[in-house]
């Protein structure tokens, strides 16, 4: 199920403007293609890119829901086309408008009526428009009429429209009636609307929502952490959704970086050490180990000479391969760990400068470092989101960066690349006169 809050989906925040048709085709497709369901909203998405994924959606034959958040002329004026809103209304199975919007698009103020109106423009399997603490109205076979709110005291209605969508989907994912799908989504928008802010506990507010709930009795399942897929597997749909992520996640830290000014103090003092005398030594503990093993390498590779330190093994002996005034890059995750702590501290006793690396720029790494490097991710990828993956991405392509301006400071030519790589493909290209690709790279 694509859900337009999901993390790194089509609708996190600094995608809004990019995000086009052509890119919900290359990132996007095969992940939608895996849902069971399909939702997407018509509320700061571009046109195109809400068609796209709907067109794809049709083409698999999955479920679509489309949620209209504005008014069509808001749309129209803000996110393209006329045609591309009337073919996004047209591809969705189920229409949820907002009052307004429908209003806009019938002329009618009565929901009911409006509903009717546009099922039969667009036909649409059912229109579910939210209309306060009236309740909802509906047009489908089944039934068209209202629901009404359940009473309650409200306190923030922050997210309460994305929380009735919510349990519509769950409505329709379990096959019930319509009246019992209405009243299930009307409880999880009121209970929405009892908390301050828009991120309840989702056992508590589970709790809550079945509490509210009058409908009939349904086997539900208990609430489950699971990133990966839409089923009861943390393993369902398990590729595409770490292929996507990875993706997501790397775009996030791109705009995070910006550009190669967030370098430069880094790359700085690395200058300051080797003009020392002093040498560079890479080091990491657990997974960040092996990439500690990968950036030591590419550094020496590209005009910085750097050593592997074994992350555990240097409060054993190995601590002294550093001499007072060399530099350290430290990589770890979370910034926290024990053996990483151990071998810093006992680095920064034998007078080494730390340049830290981690997703956690409050963390004890960034405290104790010199200079502070962050290569962070919201989300692994990973079926149980523990395991590492697009936080050891992350940390490879952050001290990649980092390697692409010292090597970009020392002016490293072929000829020089080549005595340093003279073996393998690589050696062999290197050695011979061709012109380097663009920076296009064309």
């Amino acid at each position: 199920m694509l859900t337009p809050w999901r993390t790194g989906d089509l609708h996190e925040p600094r995608l809004y403007g990019e995000t086009n048709a052509a890119h919900i085709h290359q990132h996007h497709a095969d992940y939608i293609r895996s849902s069971a369901m399909v939702s997407t909203e018509i509320s700061q998405l571009p046109l195109d890119a809400v068609v796209a994924a709907l067109e794809i959606a049709r083409d698999a034959g999955l479920t679509a829901i489309l949620d209209v958040d504005i008014p069509r002329s808001d749309a129209v004026k803000a996110l393209g086309s006329e045609a591309d809103f009337e073919r996004a209304l047209q591809l969705a199975d189920y229409l949820k408008p907002s009052k307004i919007a429908v209003t806009e698009i019938t002329g009618e103020s009565d929901a009911v009526a409006a509903a009717g109106i546009l099922r039969e423009k667009y036909n649409s399997k059912a229109v579910i428009i939210t209309d306060g603490e009236i309740g909802c109205a509906i047009a489908s076979d089944e039934l068209t009429g209202r629901i009404p709110a359940y009473a309650l005291k409200a306190n923030d209605t922050t997210g309460a429209g994305d929380a009735f969508l919510g349990g519509l989907i769950a409505g329709l994912h379990y096959r019930l009636n319509w009246t019992d799908t209405l009243k299930l989504a009307n409880a999880c928008g009121a209970a929405c609307c009892e908390l301050i802010g828009a991120t309840p506990d989702p056992a508590e507010s589970r709790k809550r929502v079945f509490e509210l709930y009058d409908g009939a009795p349904f086997n539900c399942e208990e609430f489950k952490t699971s990133n990966a897929g839409t089923g009861g597997s943390p393993y369902d749909n398990a590729v595409s959704f770490f292929l996507t992520t990875a993706i997501d996640e790397m775009g996030k830290l791109r705009e995070r970086i910006g550009n190669e000014q967030y370098f430069l103090q880094a790359a700085n003092l690395i200058a300051q050490v080797e003009s020392r005398g002093g040498r560079v030594h890479v080091t990491g503990v657990g997974k960040p180990e092996y990439v500690s093993g990968y950036i030591s390498a590419l550094l020496s590779s590209t005009g910085t000479p750097a050593y592997f330190l074994h992350g555990t093994e240097c409060v054993h002996g190995s601590a002294g391969q550093v001499a007072p005034g060399d530099l350290v890059i430290v990589i770890s995750n979370s910034g926290e760990t024990a053996e990483m702590k151990s071998t810093v501290t006992a680095l920064k006793r034998n007078g080494a400068v730390i340049i830290g690396v981690s997703g956690k720029p409050d963390s004890w790494l960034a405290q104790q470092s010199d200079e502070f490097l962050y290569a962070g991710v919201d989300c692994e990828g990973s079926p149980l989101n523990f395991e590492p993956r697009a936080s050891i991405l992350a940390e490879i392509y952050v001290l990649a960066g980092l390697s692409v301006v010292l090597q970009a400071r020392k002016g490293v030519t072929r000829a020089d690349y080549n005595a340093w790589h003279p073996g393998g493909s690589i050696g062999k290209a290197t050695s011979e006169l061709k012109p380097l690709p663009s920076k296009g790279g064309s």
